[in-house]
């Protein structure tokens, strides 16, 4: 977490009053996952909406792709794990591109 943002807290007075640094932390990311979930929910309703589910479970699988080869490479320690599972990512959504762009001009040029 940024240190930057603890220095304008007085942990000191909020440890006499029983709030600890290790719950200023908890009520971080729980407000943290409150904004993302929101934000999920928005983009999820506007791609569903028109009926994008490409780009949706594209969106999807590669943020839980990156999430589990983030955890995997801190364990192990193994940094190129996370760099070739970005690259797998960013191949993915080149192809899924191409692949969406050639549905569209199928679409309107033989129609």
């Amino acid at each position: 977490m940024n240190n930057h943002l603890l220095d304008y807290i007085n942990f000191t007075q909020l440890e006499v009053l029983g709030f600890k640094k290790e719950y200023f932390i908890v009520l971080f990311f729980l407000l943290s996952l409150i904004i993302f979930s929101s934000f999920i929910k928005l983009v999820m309703r506007i791609l569903s909406s028109k009926k994008y589910l490409y780009v949706l479970t594209f969106l999807l699988n590669s943020l839980l792709f990156l999430t589990t080869t983030a955890v995997i490479s801190q364990l192990y320690v193994n940094y190129t794990i996370f760099q070739l599972a970005l690259q797998s990512v960013i191949l993915y959504g080149v192809f899924l591109s191409i692949f969406m762009l050639y549905k569209y001009v199928k679409t309107t040029l033989f129609t």
